[in-house]
């Protein structure tokens, strides 16, 4: 089972509604990028099953353009990038299978000796298909 404490995130997220004052609350988005960074190890574990790892977040811009990636991850036991999007609309300017190729075309550029995995997590339901794979057409 995945331990959260709740304090820690309840503080941060606090923090976070004081430094976007544009905002009337954070993002979920914003809030998921705080869980990120504040447990990495429990998101690694929740999403792709790894366990017992030590974990650091990593910056997550890449070069060529200014991609922002939600949360990029690595391990630090092993030669692997796990890289988690947050994402609320299926639909979006690039497309999500676009936009998920793109980072992980910069996240091989940038760690090419590294193991590149990715998920995507929907943060409401939709009825909509989401996209597992980019295809032209």
């Amino acid at each position: 089972m995945v331990a959260v404490d709740a304090r820690v995130v309840v503080s941060k997220v606090h923090r976070l509604r004081q430094t976007t004052r544009s905002q009337t609350r954070p993002s979920s988005d914003n809030i998921c990028k705080v869980l990120a960074e504040t447990y990495p190890e429990q998101l690694i574990e929740w999403l792709f099953g790894t366990q017992g790892v030590e974990a650091r977040v990593l910056k997550t811009e890449i070069s060529r353009e200014p991609i922002h990636a939600d949360s990029v991850i690595l391990l630090a036991s092993e030669d692997t990038v796990f890289h988690v999007e947050f994402q609320t609309a299926v639909t979006s300017d690039p497309p999500l299978p676009l936009r998920m190729l793109d980072y992980y075309v910069g996240l091989k550029r940038k760690f090419a000796n590294k193991q590149v995995k990715q998920v995507l997590v929907m943060l409401r339901e939709t009825a909509e298909v989401v996209p597992d794979r980019y295809e032209e057409g």
